[in-house]
């Protein structure tokens, strides 16, 4: 990753600059069931940050849960999965509720990307409950997004995911006999993103291979510029500026220039392709439109292909 110094004084080194949020996690309820066999419960109010795993197998069938949880300079997520099947006489269940607080520094404004992908079979059901505030309001009960401001201060989400799924049988008459059984599967995320930028596309990208360019807020209170830059391209270009432009490039296939570069910074793509660009913006410098264009350089054939331009609305 590169940190980058000052536009104009106006973009500052992001090096110093902490997340505004801080999260934490509590366990608030699970029961891992299948039958008459049950996995060890969560002790009520215990750390779960670093993740947790639990799973019950028995004759009835078997139930499971898995969540982590992962912190990116631009993303708070935590990832859940769930189980349970019932194949034999009896119930299986799977359940698991935590109490997440995220702690802003600052007023903080974003949202929450919420994840839910269920698959049931026959008897089986899954339920998602989103409690922001913890106040026993269900605020989100499937996938979608919830618009958040809070701080300086916390923000408790109460997070609860849940399966069942059970089997049996009935004698009907003349000796006839109905049987059920069941199964559910649960995958689920709660994001929590920044809200304060937004990204509209300008122009059009241009040449083989073709760079990419991403901007997104951080939860620092800036900016992440990603680029993509697909096998071929040696290194990363990047330019960043105020106001639009329209130039042709130097080099073929003669793209073009879409913002007045205010600065210019070469990056080598690292294992995965990528190279990054980090910035922050002053609560002074806002609000602020930024404009960025990333451009790949191949030196067998001395090509320069271009990003489209991401222009870049910091409030």
């Amino acid at each position: 990753m590169r940190l980058l110094v000052a536009l104009s004084g106006v973009l500052l080194l992001a090096a110093s600059v902490r997340s505004q949020v801080l999260p934490s996690a509590t366990a608030a309820g699970s029961t891992v069931r299948a039958g008459l066999v049950t996995a060890t419960p969560l002790p009520i109010g215990g750390d779960v940050w670093p993740g947790f795993q639990r799973q019950a197998a028995g004759t009835v069938g078997n139930a499971h849960s898995l969540v982590a949880h992962a912190t990116t300079p631009t993303a708070i997520t935590a990832t859940w999965q769930l189980g349970c099947q019932a194949v034999a006489t009896g119930s299986s269940e799977s359940v698991a509720s935590v109490r997440y607080t995220f702690t802003a520094l600052q007023s903080f404004t974003g949202r929450f990307d919420i994840g839910w992908s269920p698959t049931t079979t026959g008897s089986g059901t899954a339920t998602l409950a989103i409690d922001l505030g913890d106040d026993g309001i269900v605020d989100g009960s499937g996938a979608g997004a919830i618009p958040i401001t809070f701080g300086p201060g916390p923000l408790v989400v109460r997070v609860t995911m849940q399966c069942n799924a059970t089997a049996g049988s009935v004698q009907g008459p003349f000796g006839s006999s109905w049987q059920w059984s069941g199964s559910a599967s649960v995958a689920g995320s709660l994001q929590l993103v920044a809200g304060h930028a937004t990204t509209t596309v300008e122009g059009n990208a241009c040449g083989t291979p073709m760079p990419s360019l991403q901007a997104t807020p951080d939860l620092a209170g800036g900016l992440e510029l990603r680029g993509g830059c697909p096998a071929g391209i040696d290194f990363g270009l990047l330019a960043v500026g105020f106001l639009p432009v329209v130039a042709p490039l130097p080099l073929p296939p003669t793209c073009m220039l879409l913002v007045a570069p205010e600065l210019v910074d070469a990056q080598l793509p690292d294992a995965q392709r990528a190279v990054v660009w980090t910035f922050a913006v002053p609560l002074a410098a806002r609000p602020l439109t930024l404009r960025s264009q990333l451009f790949g350089f191949y030196a067998a054939t001395s090509q320069l292909t271009a990003s489209a331009c991401a222009r870049t609305d910091v409030q």
